[in-house]
């Protein structure tokens, strides 16, 4: 019969009959060198042994990275960071890594968009920051790790992050005046949409002033998140313009300007 050991960190044997010119070793862990010894026995005893080494293939990863971690930066940006897969799971060189991103727009909707690849990176890259996101969104991320075999599962979910508010993309819109009389106005407007606001609206600013030459600017605001406000103290059978602006953390741009004219 012949004896096979196979040694790495530990060591497995195993016997075949003596007219065996082959036999298959299982149980052996991917991506391992081993080191083979063969002898044969006969009724006069053992011969020397024969020696070889060889290395198993790749093989999936048994997991993803162990954590992920993210930071915000801005409005618009923030950095996701992931502990590479352990070694003792890895099963081969991880060659590329893919982060798996999903978002809510927390003030506009209540649904988280799919899981999608957001990027890939070389497997020795263990962080990435992404800089074109949407202010006040919620983000959450997951990792795989991909070897010569393929992908491992995912990792654990970050922890779910939301970027920093931001000034509203769009002025509000369809801005009207209500109710003139000769000295005052009822003007009344429609907010951004929320996936437009970029925050939560704190106040929108009124801006008003005769339609002549040397004119100067008034300066209103609302009381919190209202869409309307009661302008007075103007003057008799003159023309306005008035624009609206929404504010969060930061003032938007003006609606376009609205004449109108008073009683």
């Amino acid at each position: 019969y012949y004896s096979v050991n196979a040694t790495t960190a530990t060591t497995l044997s195993m016997t075949f009959t003596g007219s065996s010119t082959s036999g298959n070793i299982t149980n052996l862990r991917p991506f391992t060198v081993y080191n083979f010894s063969l002898t044969a026995t006969n009724d006069r005893g053992e011969s020397a042994a024969t020696f070889l080494q060889a290395q198993t293939m790749e093989d999936i990863p048994e997991s993803g990275p162990a954590s992920v971690s993210v930071t915000i930066i801005g409005s618009t940006s923030l950095t996701v960071n992931w502990t590479p897969i352990p070694m003792a799971t890895v099963n081969g060189i991880v060659n590329m890594y893919r982060v798996n991103v999903r978002s809510q727009k927390y003030l506009a909707t209540k649904v988280w968009t799919p899981w999608t690849k957001a990027t890939e990176v070389s497997g020795g890259t263990l962080t990435y920051a992404f800089l074109s996101l949407t202010p006040a969104t919620r983000y959450q991320y997951r990792i795989t790790g991909r070897t010569g075999a393929g992908y491992s599962s995912v990792s654990t979910d970050s922890s779910v992050k939301t970027t920093k508010e931001a000034a509203p993309s769009v002025p509000p819109t369809t801005l009207l005046a209500l109710n003139v009389t000769s000295t005052s106005t009822n003007l009344s407007w429609t907010a951004p949409l929320p996936n437009q606001q970029n925050g939560v609206i704190q106040s929108y600013n009124v801006l008003y002033q005769r339609t002549i030459q040397g004119a100067s600017s008034t300066a209103a605001q609302t009381n919190g998140n209202k869409t309307h406000l009661i302008v007075s103290n103007l003057d008799k059978y003159s023309n306005y313009s008035f624009v609206v602006r929404a504010v969060t953390v930061a003032p938007g741009p003006y609606s376009q300007s609205e004449p109108w004219l008073t009683d």
